[in-house]
């Protein structure tokens, strides 16, 4: 039997065995989920022309690593959820990345890589 996962990589089981209609477990699923829910309503867009909002979760141990970038204006400001399954339910930390692109170009801002654990981000 040959497993094909969704991000395109392949694990052979030629010792699997399964017959018509019978369910394989092909390997560990989910146990918890990674909820996050990104705000950016608050964001100044009379400063502002767009936000944009990059996270990221690794978890090394368990061969998952995921990304996820939003982008925000005055006219497209609706909260965003973005979720990720977990294999190990006590990592839920993530981290975040804030660009806002200015109105005034000397009024970008820019800031580093966080990390938090937060279920709700707010933009500002």
């Amino acid at each position: 039997m040959i497993i094909v996962f969704k991000n395109g990589s392949r694990q052979e089981k030629p010792n699997q065995k399964g017959r018509l209609d019978e369910t394989i477990p092909v390997g560990v699923g989910a146990v918890d989920a990674l909820d996050v829910t990104v705000i950016a309503s608050l964001v100044d867009w009379t400063k502002y022309k767009i936000a944009i909002v990059m996270l990221k979760y690794d978890d090394d141990a368990n061969d998952i690593h995921q990304t996820k970038n939003f982008t925000f204006n005055a006219a497209n400001s609706a909260d965003q959820a973005w979720k990720v399954l977990l294999r190990d339910a006590s990592k839920k930390s993530y981290q975040f990345r804030l660009r806002l692109i200015a109105q005034n170009a000397a009024d970008n801002r820019e800031e580093d890589w966080k990390l938090t654990d937060e279920p709700v981000l707010v933009v500002q």
